[in-house]
């Protein structure tokens, strides 16, 4: 997760956008980095 920009304490995570793709492909990008970060948490049995 090197492009996460900011994190709290309740898990709120804020990704930042690649400013080379469009708004809608970068959006996607983000979902799927979200989806695979899930993934990671849960294989580590981690709450979220």
């Amino acid at each position: 997760m090197k492009r996460i920009k900011a994190a709290c304490l309740l898990q709120t995570i804020h990704f930042q956008l690649k400013d080379e793709l469009g708004h809608a492909v970068a959006v996607k990008a983000i979902k799927d980095e979200l989806e695979h970060y899930k993934i990671q948490l849960e294989r580590k049995n981690t709450k979220y």
